[in-house]
């Protein structure tokens, strides 16, 4: 597997550029390495040229980035750009790998993104302060560490999502997503792409669909349809990009085993209520004779799977994939079984509110079967699972299957491998069915769900949403080193997606308007056509009586009585008419 190497320097760095080069190419030949590098500098970028397209692309195909620094490469008009210094922010802030080299003494820390990546000479020294011996060294270290990391990316066993790249698929024609290491919010207009975002991200993970499986763009343009994506260990090194080609004879995207069995634990809540679960360690389990269907992944293609569990049935014989939720929550809690405690510790912290906590109670019989049926605990009575509200069958299932799933694989690794340390959870529509109440409290309550599992173990969220209260949520909990908001939108005719800077705006009818949802106003359609009125009148010079006060009628009809225009409207108002309104 060819590597690529993304190089910045200055111009007037020429010569520094040469001696690595140098270093790099006596390791590349010595090992037998494919490493293909491109170095950009100021002599690449003019004003006014549509260079960024180029730069763009190196940034999406490297491995690794390394920034030669002097005064004047942070001086430089490339440096400069912001669409560079975007892009670099990005990589850092998803973990990508990028190192520095200082030249000379230059105000490099006043770049804060900088302070925290891999630096050669270390100790607060410059190459232009070394002997000449001392800078071979130096960059004979830079080199080895480069191939050492580039190797590290053909050894991932286990981890997260950190690049997913869609090509002449479904309705996008070149879409990358590069979410961060934590946490990922994806919103916008019905019918761009959220769930089929999230649907190819369970593909690019788990390697199978979870119902139909997604189609090229345009299946008369042989050969351009592609899935490419990437994952990412603990440490932040990154595995290799591997890319899949649609084959039109088999209608659909060939994976092999090992193209499957790099990621962490995967949970996918889909927008229908179904839900999907992929481990990797399950899913080599020898399949037992006489039946053809691996313990993983498991696809719970409607709700009802969650309570009543997945049985593999031959002419001869059975055998359980999944016992659900009503098997193994009545078992637990009638064996006291500890998995029990952990169940009533996620429910309560994904609960809507202390004052509402999801509270189990004994199980109850109800007609129309013998088998005891979970219940919760509510002000007027205890309700069966199965007749609870859709918002709290959603939560309790993700709830189970979060506590399930991390008891099966660690089952399954025992004397095998250590329990893995990542698990991704993808949520379509957080907030289907939520309460606004709900909606307040959902992510950050699953922000903290690691800590009953494993303190060890990150969990990667990705979210799509059309709620402002879910993004008002954020704002205490939102960490710009590992979490990333996104927004997908139409150009002319194409798809994308772009990430956008999160910013706290206090109240919740400011996200309305914000950049995520694109409201010109946060009311009703009457009233914000009522005030564009009020303000157009505003902008004329002759006004008549009865013209302000048939707006002012309208106003009245369709503006809350608090609303914040009435103080602005009512002085000019009263000032035109003369009159006490």
């Amino acid at each position: 597997m060819k590597r690529n190497i993304l190089i910045f320097y200055s111009g007037s760095d020429e010569p520094w550029k040469a001696r690595l080069e140098s270093q790099i190419d006596v390791l590349i030949k010595a090992g037998g390495y494919k490493i293909d590098i491109d170095f950009w500098s100021e002599k690449r970028w003019e004003p006014g040229d549509d260079w960024f397209p180029d730069l763009d692309a190196a940034f999406n195909r490297t491995d690794l980035i390394l920034l030669m620094v002097s005064e004047n490469f942070l001086g430089s008009p490339m440096m400069q750009a912001e669409k560079v210094k975007e892009r670099l922010r990005q990589k850092r802030n998803g973990g990508f790998p990028i190192f520095l080299i200082l030249l000379n003494r230059c105000g490099w820390r006043r770049y804060t993104w900088m302070k925290t990546l891999l630096t050669w000479p270390d100790s607060g020294k410059y190459l232009s302060n070394l002997s000449d011996s001392a800078v071979k060294d130096t960059l004979a270290d830079v080199a080895v560490q480069i191939v050492d990391e580039l190797k590290l990316k053909s050894k991932i066993t286990e981890g997260i999502l950190s690049f997913l790249n869609l090509k002449g698929v479904g309705p996008v024609k070149d879409l990358f997503f590069e979410p961060a290491r934590r946490l990922n919010i994806i919103a916008g207009n019905n019918g761009y792409g959220k769930t089929f975002l999230m649907e190819c991200a369970w593909w690019a993970l788990a390697g199978v669909w979870p119902t139909t499986t997604i189609l090229p763009r345009d299946r008369n343009r042989k050969g351009e349809a592609k899935i490419g994506f990437q994952l990412m260990a603990k440490s932040g090194s990154k595995g290799e990009i591997e890319t899949i080609d649609y084959d039109d004879r088999q209608e659909d995207w060939p994976r092999t085993a090992e193209s499957m069995s790099g990621c962490g634990l995967v949970i996918y809540a889909r927008i229908d209520g179904s839900f999907t679960v992929w481990d990797p360690v399950r899913g080599r389990i020898k399949i037992p004779h006489g039946f053809s269907q691996p313990e993983s992944p498991l696809i719970f293609i409607h709700p009802a799977m969650v309570f009543n569990g997945i049985t593999e049935k031959t002419k001869s014989d059975e055998r359980e994939l999944c016992n659900g939720l009503v098997a193994d929550w009545v078992h637990w809690q009638s064996s006291g079984d500890p998995l029990f405690g952990l169940l009533e510790k996620v429910l309560e912290q994904l609960s809507c509110s202390r004052q509402e906590p999801l509270i189990p109670v004994a199980p109850v019989r109800i007609p129309g079967t013998t088998r005891p049926i979970p219940a919760l605990k509510y002000p007027y009575g205890n309700v069966p699972i199965i007749h609870a509200a859709s918002s709290v069958q959603r939560i309790v299932s993700l709830a189970y299957l979060i506590v399930n799933t991390w008891n099966e694989h660690k089952l399954a690794c025992h004397g095998k491998c250590d329990p893995y340390k990542h698990m991704i959870v993808l949520i379509d529509e957080l907030e289907c069915h939520l309460h606004p109440q709900w909606q307040r409290t959902i992510v950050p309550s699953l922000l903290e769900v690691k800590n009953y599992l494993d303190r060890e173990l990150d969990i990667q969220f990705l979210f799509t949403t059309h709620s402002p209260l879910v993004l008002a949520s954020l704002e205490p909990v939102f960490d710009e080193e590992n979490d990333k908001t996104f927004h997908l939108e139409l150009e002319t005719d194409e798809i994308t997606l772009k990430e956008l800077s999160f910013l706290p705006l206090g109240r919740v009818d400011n996200w309305f308007t914000s950049d995520m949802f694109g409201l010109s106003q946060a009311r009703s359609l009457e009233a914000e056509k009522a005030i564009k009125a009020a303000e157009e009148l505003q902008q004329k010079e002759k006004l008549t009586r009865e013209e302000v006060m048939d707006v002012h009628k309208d106003l009245s009809r369709f503006l809350g009585d608090f609303d914040t225009f009435w103080p602005h409207w009512m002085y000019f108002a009263e000032k035109v008419t003369g009159e006490k309104l």
